[in-house]
């Protein structure tokens, strides 16, 4: 048996109950006002109020009732019918009344528990029942007529609400992404052909991952849709390698076969590691106990070493059917040239100077804390949070 509560109310085994000495004061104030609410229920209009007040004054004139008794609900009447006089919405608590004191948050709110026939066929599956719901409390006019606001929550208005913003903002997304990403391409390749046979490479791996994707984990969630966002920035970067590798070769090798062939055995190994490397980081999510994280780190390393094969097979295809220009100019910003010539020089520094520096750093991740509450990570503009 469990047992909860603050101020009137305590909760016991899931079920809400007032105190004695509540119930009886409640009972004390009804059984005062018994001959005011029987006048004022076989009239209730202004002439009722009237006589309610005529019959308060008698008792308190025979001396049954003491003045500071009819303060609160003379108060709170004249409250009411100014609120009225005024235009403004207004209503009478009998509840306050019997209370002697204004009601606490809590026991103005009601809970109505639905369960709602879900469409899975659509992007929100209970989008239709939570409208109905929210027409039906306007129809009812329960905001104006009776001051009641009707507010939804629970897992299927919140995941609704995200499924709902995705959807919002997915064309503005897609946009940014792609037009950063053919900004990069044309900074990197500056060919329109090379754009073009990286773009065919980007939709195709894209394609194929996603339903690897698919077959391995069945559905995609709110976390794993991130995958084609990461997919279009770093599956892009092999086919971005490979190709600023062949025009370097094709500066070097006019000939479009024996640059090809160049470009592969020198970017081959180079581009096999920073995939495995890649694909082994997005696995290192598999063992979360939260489900859309592990399967976001399937999905992302399957589609890791897709885009490898993608950009060392279709790409260099499609160049050959393409035949891109040669490259007249040698490779690389002659700006940036002393930046080279110094992390060549100093190679060995940089790289055990970057380990004492994660050594000396790996202590404060003891001081690392992870909230696991899945509701801190939705957005708290939704009504539904």
């Amino acid at each position: 048996m469990t047992e909860t509560g603050s101020g009137p109310f305590f909760a016991r085994n899931g079920m809400l109950f007032l105190s004695l000495g509540d119930v009886e004061r409640a009972t004390e104030a009804f059984d005062r006002a018994d001959a005011l609410v029987g006048t004022l229920a076989a009239d209730p209009s202004l002439r009722g109020v009237l006589d309610a007040l005529s019959l308060a004054l008698e008792v308190f004139a025979r001396g049954d009732l003491r003045l500071e008794a009819l303060s609160a609900p003379i108060t709170s009447a004249a409250d009411t019918l100014q609120a009225v006089i005024d235009g403004r919405p207004a209503s009478f608590s009998w509840q306050v009344l019997s209370a002697g004191k204004p009601a606490v948050p809590d026991q103005l709110r009601r809970f109505i528990q639905i369960e709602p026939k879900l469409d899975f066929g659509a992007l929100e599956p209970g989008r239709a029942a939570t409208d109905a719901i929210a027409r039906i409390a306007s129809d009812l006019a329960l905001g104006t007529d009776f001051q009641a606001r009707v507010r939804q929550t629970g897992r299927i208005p919140m995941e609704d609400d995200e499924f709902g913003m995705i959807k919002e903002n997915a064309g503005l997304q897609l946009a940014l992404s792609l037009s950063a990403v053919l900004i990069i391409l044309w900074f990197a390749l500056r060919s329109f052909r090379l754009i073009f046979a990286v773009s065919i490479c980007l939709i195709v791996g894209l394609a194929i991952s996603a339903a690897a994707g698919l077959f391995v984990v069945g559905t995609l969630n709110l976390i794993s849709l991130a995958f084609f966002v990461l997919f279009i920035g770093l599956g892009v970067d092999f086919a971005i390698q490979f190709s600023i590798r062949y025009r370097a070769e094709r500066h070097e090798r006019p000939g479009l076969l024996d640059a090809l062939q160049s470009s592969a055995f020198k970017a081959g190994a180079p581009l096999t590691l920073a995939a495995l490397a890649t694909a082994v980081g997005f696995s290192s999510f598999l063992p979360t106990a939260y489900r859309g994280l592990s399967e976001l780190g399937q999905i992302a390393g399957i589609g890791m070493i897709i885009a490898f094969f993608i950009s060392i097979t279709l790409l260099p295809a499609l160049l050959a059917i393409l035949n891109p220009p040669g490259e007249p100019r040698p490779m690389g910003f002659v700006v940036l040239a002393p930046v080279d010539r110094f992390l060549d020089r100093h190679r060995r520094e940089i790289v055990w100077g970057t380990l004492l520096a994660v050594g000396l750093a790996s202590p404060l991740l003891l001081f690392l804390r992870f909230d696991f509450s899945l509701l801190h990570m939705r957005s708290p503009e939704f009504e539904s949070v």
